[in-house]
C-alpha cells in the first residue's frame, strides 16, 4: 500500500539493493536469517519478486558495476521466458523444495518500489 493508500497490482517487483539493502520493506515470508531466500536472484516461493545487486547473489562481483548487469539481464531473461511460458525449470540449490509457479501479481509496499513499477 502506497503512503496515500493505493495498492497497485503488478506481476514483477525487481528489488535493486544499494549500500543497504532495506528489506524491511519486504512483507513476505521470504526471509531467513535477514536474508532473503532466492537463486540467482529469482524467489521461487514469491513468483515475480526479484533481486538485483545482492552481495554474491551469483558472483563476488554481483555488487559491483561490472557484475550487476549480468545479473540484472538474468532477471529481466526469467521475465520475458515467464511471459511467454517459456521457462524451464531453473536449478535450485540445495534445501530449496518451491515450485516455480509463473508470476502472479505481487503487492508492492515501498513507495520507491511503486514509482519504479509505474515507468
Amino acid at each position: 500500500m502506497l503512503e496515500d493508500g493505493r495498492v497497485l497490482e503488478v506481476a514483477n517487483v525487481i528489488w535493486c539493493t544499494g549500500f543497504h539493502p532495506g528489506f524491511s520493506w519486504i512483507d513476505l515470508p521470504v526471509l531467513k536469517d535477514g536474508e532473503p531466500e532466492h537463486y540467482r536472484g529469482v524467489v521461487a516461493g514469491e513468483p515475480g519478486l526479484y533481486f538485483v545487486g545482492l552481495h554474491f547473489l551469483y558472483a563476488m562481483s554481483s555488487t559491483m558495476i561490472h557484475g550487476v548487469g549480468r545479473d540484472a539481464e538474468h532477471i529481466a531473461g526469467t521475465i520475458a521466458a515467464r511471459s511467454r511460458g517459456t521457462l524451464a525449470p531453473s536449478p535450485k540449490p540445495a534445501g530449496t523444495a518451491h515450485a516455480d509457479r509463473g508470476s502472479p501479481p505481487a503487492r508492492v509496499t515501498s513507495p520507491a518500489t511503486a514509482a519504479s513499477a509505474e515507468r
